[in-house]
């Protein structure tokens, strides 16, 4: 045979390692490669910071402390206070829309501790409402805090990531039927506590965070949950052990968590462009890498499309020399595919170590975004590492990632969520399994998976001892963990051998011995099934909520919805039984745990006894995890540590890395040891500044910020903390009030003029029209309006609140949804309408009056003559009803706006809608028609915004060469429409004669 491997081996090359399952098996030699110690140092640099007990917010751990959670009772009542008063925290400082900060770390304190607080307060609150009122259901609290009783825990998974315990629990206090698969409660990530039921926060709070939701766990009677305790000492088998599990819906912990760390790294590390990010300074000059022959750079890419492939060709043409001494000799000159403001943006992108570009709806800022990107690779040198990208949004960064494709093939995308499928395939996980198979020198992944299994099988027996599967645990444990002497254990036997009556085959001497006194522990009892008629709005759809937890949460360790790994179920059914205790037999019992021939024991008191036996196993074997979890994690973490290693081969040979802000964050160890020279930073006027502050590692040279801080500004967790903090305040907007000089965009590509002309209250007359969208053939009218393409329908109907308090207003709803469906009638498509509301209440609301609609439920089954495949008749026919918060970046070519808002009861609110930069994502989406449904004389009274809005669109404000020469007036209570096939008018004067007029049928005429 050895004469035979020695033949093969020469014939074939490589290794031959002899046979397994009969068969000869060739492993060929992995090649080895080193990656260097950069992750393994940054990791344990961190650890290093947490150690850190100089200050007080450095060794602040990952997930918040009990005492955060449930303080003692002096900041009890001053929290009381704070919450009442809506006041911030003690202790919080604002952070600085203008100004400098004394030093970097005082910055990093600030910003570190404003999203701590933004990230622990939501919790923090619930439960202090749950200890103030803690009989009270979810409805007595408008819904704001998710309450789970009868919680306890059933076992125990040995994840990739940690130990997590799995939890049973009642949704009852909900008192609806949840739709786990449209909703928002308890996703991974997401930050909770528990209690005892009999304490109910009184004295005792775990923290903890949900390490998994998989729906057909959810949908169990009782429900059955994952959490990874933020404490290892928590962990308790105890299964009949009851407790109350709080929620705060109105936050989402794991959004925050990441930069938390990444901020409190930053204190060890040397601060690129702290000058003007922390000191204000608005002077900026060039990136260090810009010197030397590095001056003179090809610029090709600026004078052709970024689709075309032959740039020599286009350039010798054009007669223009391609390379330029960037610093000194460009002067911009308006070419066929950028125009001037653009042009000027790509210059400083180009030429600024801190580059801010801003970029008002419609300008193409991912465009100019793309094609500096398309200059910087072009003059990238052999050895230069990767150009990093994020986005706050995953829809943002497959945009950019998508234009990039199109000239460089090199990129990789972080994080799980894309729907492109082309750039999916450029997903770290796609990019693993197709990469050559390597060793890593000093690899961590071999002796991390031991660690971790052999914990697990320190643990495997004593966890299985439990299983429900059984009907007791068997003595042999007892005996193992010294709960029982050998000779109790041998009595067992030499007793059963002279009770040979009672002896059958079927039984061992033990259940001999405790005969009848199991009994069902507590809290075995079934649920009971209770079946709500109510049923929860639905908070959003299923790939949104997978998409926020794979971004936040990461499946780059390969778990998806549920947690790879063995699960222990330690519920057991059955205890000993337990008789009334008289006076002075508590003495007696403990006497009888100490007798050695166990077949004395009465057997009245045997079920005690067992019950004693059993509960000591118990709170041993949690003694054994509570000490196994530290030691598992640090394990886990050595394995993600390895895996991160694995990765940086992989990524080292691109030349594109993108990913989202929170990505950037999450990913930074690996990030850093890639030392990255240039990182480019899209939406960056939405993304909170801390987060985007982490994006400065210490090889860092050049930080690109492009977004627009007239529009959405960053979201808090707690609104308060906009208000009062200024924690809405993106470093975009600071640094532009700081002086930073920045160049805007002015050209737009999106909006038919008549639409644009709404922006002039926001940007003045700084946006101007391509002379794309002037030509009626790029922006047809809307069909079935005689050439109105926007109007705002003034109504005065009152809204309410649904049942999670959010404004719903139901005649205005009936209204857009018949208004759709005429659309559609018209010969729209229904995937060229998109609706926006400012509210969910109302966007649920509409949503659900036009997927009940027989108009639509008919388009969806009759394809349009232009839909040859299912695939784009799905596309024209998805429903789109979309809060504003969740639409910046997108647009659509008819966009119908709900306002909501009507007065209700005298109320002159109107929210929401004062807030400007809402309105100017609002009124920016639509290429061809703009469609406003609302209270215009509350509006006018109450915004100085809308005020001016209004006047344009009734023609008394605004440039007279932008009036519409038909129908100039376009606010009022009658909207005109017209027969597509006859011509012929009308005027809708309120829901009812839309709705009676467009119910007959999907595709007949209005005409009547």
């Amino acid at each position: 045979m050895a004469t035979f491997n020695e033949q093969l081996s020469e014939r074939f090359g490589g290794r031959w390692n002899g046979q397994r399952h009969g068969q000869l098996f060739h492993q060929p030699e992995r090649p080895v490669v080193q990656v260097g110690p950069a992750i393994r140092s940054y990791m344990s640099i961190s650890a290093q910071v947490a150690s850190d007990q100089q200050s007080d917010w450095l060794s602040l751990p990952e997930l918040p402390t009990s005492s955060e959670i449930l303080p003692d009772s002096a900041t009890l009542k001053r929290q009381k206070v704070e919450r009442l008063q809506r006041s911030p925290a003690q202790g919080v400082n604002p952070n600085k829309p203008t100004g400098p900060w004394d030093s970097e770390e005082d910055y990093l304190r600030d910003q570190y501790r404003l999203i701590r607080e933004d990230a622990v307060r939501p919790l923090r609150d619930a439960v202090a409402l749950l200890r103030e009122c803690p009989g009270k259901k979810e409805a007595d609290f408008d819904n704001q805090i998710g309450i789970y009783d009868r919680v306890f825990i059933k076992g125990f998974t040995f994840a990739t990531r940690g130990i997590a315990v799995r939890v049973a629990f009642s949704t009852n206090k909900a008192e609806k039927t949840i739709r786990w698969d449209m909703s928002k409660r308890l996703l991974s990530g997401s930050l909770i506590a528990l209690t005892p039921t009999n304490d109910m926060f009184r004295t005792q709070c775990i923290v903890a965070i949900v390490a998994a939701r998989p729906l057909e766990n959810l949908e169990l009677k009782p429900a059955e949950l994952d959490l990874f305790l933020a404490k290892g000492n928590d962990l308790s088998v105890m299964p009949h052990e009851t407790f109350v599990m709080v929620e705060a819906r109105g936050g989402y912990y794991e959004a925050h968590r990441h930069t938390m760390k990444a901020l409190q790294h930053m204190i060890q590390e040397s601060f690129p462009l702290s000058r003007n990010l922390v000191f204000a300074e608005p002077e900026v000059g060039a990136p260090p890498y810009l010197k030397g022959d590095r001056r003179r750079m090809d610029l090709s890419g600026i004078f052709s499309n970024l689709t075309t492939t032959n740039l020599l060709d286009d350039l010798e043409n054009l007669q223009i020399d391609s390379r330029i001494d960037v610093l000194n000799n460009w002067s911009i000159a308006e070419t066929k595919f950028y125009n001037l403001s653009q042009q000027a943006a790509i210059r400083r992108i180009l030429t600024k170590r801190l580059a801010l570009v801003q970029g008002p709806p419609g300008t193409g800022k991912t465009y100019v975004s793309a094609a500096s990107m398309r200059v910087i690779l072009d003059n990238m040198c052999a050895g230069d590492p990767p150009v990093i990208i994020a986005c706050h949004t995953n829809h943002a960064l497959d945009q950019i990632l998508g234009f990039i494709a199109y000239f460089e093939s090199a990129y990789a995308r972080l994080g799980a969520f894309s729907k492109h499928p082309e750039i999916r395939k450029r997903s770290l996980a796609n990019l693993r399994s197709s990469a050559e198979k390597t060793k890593i020198f000093g690899d961590l992944m071999p002796s991390a998976i031991s660690a971790m299994k052999q914990l697990e099988r320190d643990l495997k027996e004593d966890l299985e001892a439990l299983d429900p599967q059984h009907q007791y645990v068997d003595p042999a444990h007892f005996l193992r963990r010294d709960l029982m002497s050998q000779q109790q254990y041998d009595s067992f036997e030499k007793g059963a051998s002279k009770l040979i009556q009672d002896y059958s085959g079927n039984k061992t001497p033990f259940e001999v011995w405790l005969g009848d006194e199991l009994v069902p522990a507590e809290g075995t009892k079934k649920f009971t099934r209770v079946f709500w008629e109510a049923v929860e709005d639905p908070e959003t759809e299923m790939e949104v909520l997978k998409e926020i937890e794979a971004e936040n949460v990461g499946r780059d360790d390969g778990e998806a919805e549920a947690l790879k790994g063995r699960y222990y179920c330690v519920a057991h059914t059955k205890t000993g039984n337990v008789l009334v205790v008289r006076p002075g037999e508590e003495k007696q019992r403990d006497k009888l745990l100490g007798v050695n021939n166990l077949w004395e024991v009465p057997r009245g008191y045997r079920g005690k006894v067992y019950r004693e036996w059993l509960e000591g196993y118990k709170r041993l074997v949690s003694k054994s995890l509570q000490a196994a979890a530290p030691r598992y994690a640090h394990a886990a973490e050595q394995k993600r540590v390895a895996g991160w290693e694995r990765d940086l081969f992989i990524l080292r040979k691109q030349r594109v890395i993108g990913m989202t802000t929170t990505g950037l964050s999450k990913y930074r160890a690996l990030i850093n040891a890639l030392e990255p020279r240039t990182i480019l930073i899209e939406e960056a006027g939405e993304s909170l500044e801390g987060s985007v502050t982490s994006a400065c590692l210490p090889s860092v040279e050049q930080l690109i910020l492009v977004g627009d801080h007239q529009q959405l500004k960053p979201q808090c967790h707690v609104q308060l903390h906009g208000e009062t903090l200024n924690m809405n305040t993106s470093l975009f907007e600071r640094l532009v009030n700081n002086g930073v000089e920045y160049d805007i965009l002015t050209q737009q590509c999106r909006m038919r003029p008549e639409i644009r002309r709404l922006l002039q209250p926001i940007y003045g007359d700084v946006l101007q029209d391509h002379e794309l969208v002037t030509f009626e053939q790029n922006r047809p009218p809307v069909k079935g309006m005689g050439g109105i393409n926007s109007f705002f329908f003034n109504h005065d109907w009152h809204e309410t609140r649904d049942a999670n308090m959010s404004f719903v207003n139901y005649p205005e709803a009936d209204m857009i949804a018949g208004f759709f469906n005429f659309l559609c009638q018209s010969g729209e498509s229904p995937g060229t309408i998109t609706v926006l509301t400012f509210y969910k209440g109302q966007r649920n609301e509409i949503d659900r009056l036009i997927r009940n609609s027989s108009t639509y439920r008919r388009f969806l089954r009759s394809p349009h003559d232009d839909d040859h495949n299912g695939t784009d008749n799905h596309r024209r026919s998805r429903l789109e009803v979309r809060t504003v918060d969740s639409y910046q970046g997108e647009e659509k070519d008819i966009i119908l706006l709900a306002l909501t808002r009507g007065g209700a009861d005298g109320s002159t609110g109107i929210g929401f809608l004062r807030d400007t930069h809402r309105v100017c994502v609002a009124l920016s989406r639509a290429r061809r028609g703009l469609y406003l449904f609302g209270n215009a004389n509350q509006l006018h009274a109450q915004s100085a915004v809308w005020r001016s809005v209004l006047n344009i669109l009734g023609a008394k404000r605004g440039k007279k060469e932008e009036v519409p020469a038909q129908w100039p007036c376009r606010v009022g209570k009658k909207l005109r429409v017209v027969c597509e096939w006859h011509a012929r008018e009308t005027f809708i004067v309120g829901k009812i004669i839309l709705v009676r007029r467009v119910a007959v049928s999907a595709f007949v005429c209005i005409c009547g």
